[in-house]
């Protein structure tokens, strides 16, 4: 039996993808236009950024510039969680190597 296509996600909804391809979404809805997704998408980052395997993808795909610009978001929360994952970045050895790049 042929099944229709499921429901699409709502705008606000952060959808990833599996593995690698999970990295480079996440790191552009963090300076994206929703705030929703943004707040969302730092949430996701600030897990990420505790695993080695996943800071070094999020790494490769930008994430450090990204965090700079949400760290002068006009959101307070943005900010702050943005200025956290920051802090967790520079705990490793590569995160603080992309920093001073």
């Amino acid at each position: 039996a042929v099944r229709p296509n499921p429901a699409p996600a709502p705008e606000d909804a952060l959808t990833l993808a599996y593995g690698a391809g999970s990295a480079p979404k996440l790191v552009s809805q963090i300076s994206g236009m929703s705030l929703i997704l943004r707040k969302k998408s730092l949430a996701e980052t600030l897990k990420m950024v505790r695993v080695p395997k996943e800071l070094a993808e999020l790494l490769h795909a930008g994430l450090v510039p990204a965090l700079h610009v949400a760290a002068s978001d006009d959101e307070g929360e943005v900010r702050e969680a943005a200025t956290l994952a920051l802090s967790e970045v520079a705990r490793h050895h590569s995160g603080r190597e992309r920093m001073l790049e």
